[in-house]
């Protein structure tokens, strides 16, 4: 099976694309693309109105979608790809919160999560979408929990539909890592640490 994998960063997009083949997974291509030239770049610091902070960074997340699609759109074309498509959710999208649910009942422990983060949240959780990604420990679980606005998320994935981008696993770029982890025989305590241009994700 042929594999794409897009990660959507701040300033730059990158593909890794390649093929399925028994356990083994061959490398195809890579490309990465600098976003930079293609991105207004207003100067934050000056507005001192937070309204007109918010609208700017809105219209500044919107841009850069909309050249990343572009993108997307234009590598799948000149590379007449079919397959499976793996797409990094925006960061700006995210959230992730880690609860303790002293329970050792999973089914419970998995209801318990909402009324746990309603008050850890600016907003209701029955506004949202969420993830969970429960671990066992001796005191019940420790929940990875990602979080997203339903009506932001809804936007953006209205906007990949009308880009005709159909992708296959859409997800945070923590929780790929994380399904990773297993599969690279990691033994005891790690730490991944991801280096980006506006911030540092470990």
């Amino acid at each position: 099976m042929n594999i794409l994998c897009i990660d959507l960063g701040n300033y730059s997009i990158k593909f890794l694309c390649g093929r399925t083949e028994g356990k083994d997974f061959k490398i195809k291509d890579f490309k990465k693309i600098d976003l930079t030239p293609h991105l207004d770049h207003p100067n934050l610091d000056e507005l001192e109105d937070p309204e007109q902070y918010k609208a700017k960074i809105e219209e500044r997340n919107h841009q850069r979608l909309t050249v990343q699609l572009d993108f997307i759109r234009e590598y799948i074309q000149e590379e007449n790809f079919e397959g499976k498509v793996l797409l990094t959710l925006p960061e700006n999208l995210v959230t992730t919160r880690y609860i303790e649910l002293p329970i050792s009942n999973r089914k419970k422990a998995e209801l318990m999560i909402p009324f746990q983060l309603d008050g850890n949240l600016p907003f209701s959780m029955n506004d949202t979408h969420w993830a969970p990604t429960l671990f066992k420990n001796e005191n019940g679980f420790q929940a990875q929990v990602y979080i997203t606005k339903i009506e932001e998320f809804d936007q953006f994935y209205s906007k990949l539909n009308f880009s005709n981008v159909e992708v296959a696993t859409l997800a945070p770029p923590m929780s790929y890592w994380q399904s990773a982890i297993p599969e690279l025989g990691m033994q005891g305590h790690a730490i991944i640490i991801d280096f980006g241009h506006e911030m540092i994700n470990a």
